[in-house]
């Protein structure tokens, strides 16, 4: 016996696109709940699963934008049964369910406390709020609001360094494209780095360092095979490391896992040898090159 193929319903598919948006919505508003402020987030490349806030923000807002047109056609399509419930509800007159009058309520108790900021209401945006200052750190503030919106010019010019050294240290750290109009935010995604990390540069900083002079910039430039300077070659942090090998930064920490190395991308190599208990930064070079 032949079984027919269910032919396409649209009113199917909108109550499953409507269902995932929730799930969408709910998993994004958890994580803009926890994420910390724009200012750090921006600054130190902030990520879960890949996605910065901005883009966390940005499936906010298009998914709830889905779920409202979706649940306009899903009030569509159901608008015969919908109004006939209402008239049915209509006709019982003083039978009319409590669950309406109380959910209202609810509501409007909601959105009272939460305008007057009282407890239990303000207590859950405090407790946001903390969670959400936790992750700022001095060290990852940006020195100027928003410094990743301005040009390199621009932030040479606040910070007081000259641009022609700013570009020479950038440069010899691999940087590529640091023209004068560039945007530090955009600047640090081409090259794979964070502002935070441009404006160590710029300063001439090593990373995780506070105050390192023009050596750090001038540290970073060892070649792929850990030449150069010796002294700068340990200051390269694991990203620069595997920007300068072309190996994915995934695959170095996978490697380095896989040797008991345990590391972070924004560690020095010298770093992450002395905590592991290993004698040369080239160590962590070669288990980079998977050797």
């Amino acid at each position: 016996m032949n079984n027919p193929q269910r032919p396409f319903r649209l009113r199917a598919c909108i109550s499953v696109v409507v269902a995932l948006c929730f799930v969408v919505l709910v998993t994004s508003g958890a994580i803009l709940f926890l994420a910390p402020p724009g200012r750090v987030a921006n600054w130190t490349d902030w990520r879960i699963a890949s996605f910065t806030k901005h883009d966390w923000a940005n499936l906010h807002v298009v998914f709830a934008a889905l779920f409202l047109i979706g649940g306009l056609l899903h009030v569509w399509f159901n608008w015969r049964p919908l109004v006939s419930y209402f008239k049915s509800r209509a006709a019982v007159g003083r039978r009319l369910r409590w669950e309406w009058p109380v959910a209202l309520l609810v509501c409007i108790i909601v959105f009272a406390g939460v305008r007057t900021e009282v407890p239990p209401f303000s207590t859950l945006l405090q407790w946001s709020e903390g969670l959400r200052r936790s992750w700022e750190q001095p060290a990852q503030r940006a020195p100027i609001a928003h410094a990743e919106e301005l040009t390199l010019a621009e932030l040479c010019d606040r910070a007081g360094v000259p641009l022609a050294a700013a570009k020479e240290r950038l440069a010899a750290a691999g940087v590529q494209d640091a023209d004068d109009g560039v945007v530090i935010g955009q600047l640090a995604e081409r090259n794979g780095l964070t502002p935070a990390r441009v404006h160590e540069l710029v300063q001439g900083t090593p990373a995780g360092a506070a105050g390192g002079g023009e050596h750090g910039a001038e540290g970073s430039r060892g070649g792929a095979g850990g030449g150069g300077n010796r002294g700068g070659f340990g200051r390269k942090t694991l990203r620069d490391a595997c920007t300068d090998e072309g190996v994915g930064l995934d695959e170095a920490l996978e490697r380095l896992r896989a040797k008991g190395i345990d590391a972070k991308a924004e560690d020095t190599l010298r770093d992450v040898a002395n905590r592991n208990g290993l004698d040369r930064p080239g160590a962590i070079l070669e288990a980079i090159r998977g050797k």
